[in-house]
């Protein structure tokens, strides 16, 4: 059974395949909330649209089943309602994402397809997939692929599908690619209206609405340039750090770096992890999922400062490790485990032990493992946000600055997409 989020995905592929047939002018009369309120009702008497844009696109939603998205949208209208408040946006402002656009606002589907991909599938997204995979594995730059572009769903014309073919081919022989190479044929291919990678968030009050990333980085930049690091916050359990930044002291926003020290029987987790917060305003959060992506993140500022920076916190954090694994074999011996046992092992047969076991285990990531890389980022953040002139940019604040991008997709080597939300 497909998860919610690969049945939204196709549903919306399925609403932007039915506003586009509709065309900008007929979109708003069948895409009507006020007529048809609740995707049972617009199903009654749009059927026929269903079937034809589910066959229009078959293929195309792969691991999902027009009656697995059936099932879903009768059972989940909120998912109903935010589809067809995209689509509609969609249909009626495309062209202003790019002025080529334009044709797919005309009735009829205009040699386009709504496609969402998953591993081992054959669409024109899987084929992206598998490029980028190419260039990450030669140039580190991304965790997954949702820092180079969060798309969900993607546009792609019978042009784009040739071309993104043509190069598969081309690099999957060759066994080489760059992001240079992948953000060229992306780039190109939406500047010419042919491939538009779409990233969905539900929409829950209001219209829907379109925001384009890393098509004018200068413009991005200049919209950053009021953020400052602020201050570095501790958290009552010591076992992560909340960097804190804004325009202002009074700033609620903040890049949280921590350790989750469970496992899924009784080893020990090296995974630290991070993500952007915003509670205090707007702005598109995202994580950081491992170590050794942070330290790039850090290499990229391409300060001097960092440089010594990457080299103390790589040390750090092997020697952390190395305690912490050692920590955690004693631990299991005082409880009577090994690392390869089920965690049923303790926590069916003494409840209590294994709370107690859970807690000694988040102390010991605390004391000898993350607890020395924050103590260490503390020092250097603090060190660092250094009074400058109006027009400058203290290292601190160059540090969120990359990571706010990075967590975002807005990296320097990431890929142009569009929200709507």
């Amino acid at each position: 059974m497909a998860d919610a989020t690969a049945l939204f995905e196709s549903a919306q592929a399925l609403f932007c395949a039915i506003a586009d047939n509709a065309g900008a002018n007929k979109a708003s009369s069948i895409l009507n909330l006020d007529k048809f309120p609740s995707y049972n009702i617009f199903k009654e008497q749009n059927s026929k649209l269903i079937d034809t844009a589910n066959q229009y696109n078959k293929g195309m939603t792969v691991g999902v089943t027009p009656k697995m998205m059936d099932d879903f949208l009768s059972k989940n209208n909120d998912w109903y309602i935010s589809s067809v408040k995209i689509a509609l946006k969609i249909i009626q402002e495309i062209d202003k994402i790019d002025k080529d656009f334009q044709k797919i606002k005309r009735p009829g589907w205009n040699k386009f397809f709504y496609v969402r991909g998953a591993a081992g599938g054959t669409t024109a997204m899987d084929d992206i997939g598998t490029l980028f995979s190419l260039a990450n594995s030669k140039d580190k730059q991304f965790g997954d692929i949702n820092k180079w572009s969060p798309a969900d769903i993607y546009f792609t014309s019978t042009v784009a599908e040739k071309e993104i073919q043509e190069e598969f081919d081309r690099a999957t022989k060759e066994k080489t690619y760059t992001f240079i190479e992948l953000n060229k044929l992306v780039n190109n291919l939406l500047d010419r209206g042919e491939l538009l990678p779409l990233s969905l968030k539900k929409v829950e009050k209001g219209d829907a609405t379109l925001h384009k990333y890393n098509f004018n980085p200068s413009l991005e930049d200049k919209a950053l340039s009021s953020i400052q690091y602020q201050k570095a916050k501790r958290a009552a359990s010591g076992r992560d750090v909340q960097l804190y930044f804004g325009e202002s002291a009074s700033s609620k926003n903040y890049f949280k770096l921590r350790h989750d020290p469970s496992h899924e029987k009784f080893g020990a987790s090296a995974t630290i992890k991070g993500e952007i917060i915003y509670n205090s305003s707007g702005g598109r959060g995202g994580s950081l999922a491992s170590f050794d992506i942070l330290t790039k993140v850090i290499e990229n500022t391409r300060i001097a400062s960092t440089e010594r920076l990457k080299k103390d916190l790589i040390s750090t954090q092997a020697k952390g490790l190395k305690d912490y694994k050692a920590g955690i074999d004693v631990l299991n011996k005082k409880y009577g485990v090994q690392a390869s046992d089920p965690k049923t092992k303790l926590k069916v047969a003494n409840p209590k032990a294994y709370e107690a076991y859970q807690s000694e285990r988040a102390e010991l990531s605390r004391d000898v493992y993350i607890g020395p890389i924050i103590n260490l980022l503390e020092k250097w953040f603090e060190a660092n946000n250094k009074k400058v002139k109006s027009s400058q940019v203290n290292d601190s604040t160059r540090l969120i600055l990359s990571l706010i991008k990075y967590t975002s997709s807005r990296s320097p080597k990431s890929g142009k997409f569009v929200i709507a939300k």
